[in-house]
């Protein structure tokens, strides 16, 4: 399980909307979805579930332990791999 300091309705709502969520945890362990996936594979990764699903459109989640540089790397994979739109999920409280 990924531990995240997220409303597990606001969880399992979006990844019902949104096909392809990235998510880092505070360990700095990747995901898309729930399928972890290394930094050097997440573009290729990225591109083959876009394509597959015919969405270009990505949802970032990341713990707020994690740095600064790595949610620009998450971007910028993302980005190479095609996404049209990058969107960051966060907690309203």
């Amino acid at each position: 399980m990924i531990k995240m300091e997220l409303p597990k309705a606001m969880q399992e709502e979006k990844l019902e909307k949104v096909d392809l969520v990235v998510t880092v945890d505070e360990k700095g362990e990747i995901y898309i979805n729930r399928d972890k996936v290394e930094m050097d594979k997440l573009k290729l990764t990225l591109q083959e579930k876009m394509a597959d699903l015919g969405k270009y459109d990505v949802i970032f989640r990341g713990d707020r332990k994690i740095g600064y540089e790595t949610f620009v790397d998450v971007l910028d994979l993302a980005k190479q791999a095609g996404a049209v739109s990058f969107s960051v999920e966060h907690d309203n409280e």
